[in-house]
């Protein structure tokens, strides 16, 4: 009597998951982008994911803030009103916990445009002439 080989589950598992991860890379195509516009896509491709992370954070926030209201309003009558400022700054801290990467992501998509150290002088340049020109408010100088 033979005894069949049993085998080891978890050695399955780590190579159907190397396998797939294979398939997964030789499916993956690169983006490519035209050369006057690639800076404009990756801006919008950025502040669209910004915007996903803020729609994510709102519900996390408002979720907070109902979960904290009901736990006001089982213990106490009126609770939910008594505590509504409370309550209602704590959804909110937990809104900007879960946004902070998001204003990040902002700001690198409006900061498409590197300049060179050439180019940075001449912008100086360009807005202190333009400061002279502006009359000062309190009419000196």
């Amino acid at each position: 009597m033979k005894k069949e080989q049993i085998s080891d589950p978890v050695d399955d598992l780590e190579e159907a998951i190397s396998t797939r991860s294979n398939d997964v890379a030789k499916d993956k195509k690169k983006v490519s982008y035209s050369k006057d516009l690639k800076n404009i896509q990756k801006a919008e491709h950025r502040l669209s994911k910004a915007s996903r992370k803020i729609a994510r954070s709102v519900e996390k926030g408002i979720n907070s803030y109902l979960k904290q209201r009901d736990k006001s309003a089982s213990k106490k009558k009126d609770g939910a009103l008594e505590d509504l400022s409370i309550n209602f700054s704590k959804g909110f801290a937990d809104f900007g916990k879960a946004a902070s990467p998001a204003f990040y992501d902002i700001g690198k998509a409006v900061n498409i445009f590197r300049l060179t150290k050439k180019q940075r002088k001449s912008v100086k340049r360009q807005i202190r002439s333009i400061g002279r020109m502006v009359p000062s408010p309190l009419g000196t100088r």
